[in-house]
């Protein structure tokens, strides 16, 4: 399941199933739905390409430490789904200190691009380059996260923050591309 763990939780209590799991370069495209879920911290996943996937690419559930640096994610929920809520990666369900450097996320016209979706703390998104997704980097009912140094082109909303708290958007360059700091019934 991707609901756990369930309510607020100690991170000590969780993602300890698998740790320090390491990928470099890999390749994971023309996949049935999402190209791979992650859970267990200190995962790495560095220089790979995700490409190509029925809705998602990357989807980190409830854990600590991650790094995903210098990958490319491009064309991601090919399926074109409506009532989903795609991304190229998505950082779900109490996910600490996830960073995200130096990758490369493209053609997601159906898709967000970055998305740290319900209590993740202290993200870290830096020097990234996000062309023509729905959200590039997306913070959603979280605390603590830093944005800075990335490029987002054509992007519906390059920068999101959507009933969060402690976010930090900085030396970014927003080409044909809105910021967007929300809250709203939630």
């Amino acid at each position: 399941p991707t609901d756990e763990p369930e309510g607020p939780a100690d991170p000590s209590t969780y993602g300890k199933e698998v740790v320090g799991t390491t990928l470099e370069n890999v390749t994971i495209s023309h996949c049935s739905r999402v190209a791979g879920y992650f859970r267990g911290d200190g995962l790495t996943i560095r220089q790979s390409l995700v490409s190509d996937t029925s809705t998602e690419g990357i989807y980190v559930i409830g854990s600590s430490d991650v790094l995903l640096e210098r990958n490319i994610i491009r064309r991601n929920n090919v399926e074109q789904i409506t009532g989903y809520y795609p991304a190229a990666v998505k950082i779900f369900n109490q996910s600490y200190r996830v960073t995200c450097r130096d990758n490369l996320v493209i053609e997601q016209p159906d898709s967000n691009g970055i998305w740290y979706d319900v209590g993740n703390v202290d993200g870290v998104f830096v020097n990234n380059w996000i062309e023509g997704a729905l959200d590039g980097f997306f913070f959603e009912i979280s605390k603590g996260a830093i944005c800075a140094g990335n490029v987002f082109v054509g992007c519906d909303k390059g920068i999101r923050v959507l009933n969060s708290s402690n976010v930090r958007a900085y030396h970014n360059t927003l080409v044909n591309t809105p910021a967007s700091f929300e809250r709203n019934e939630r």
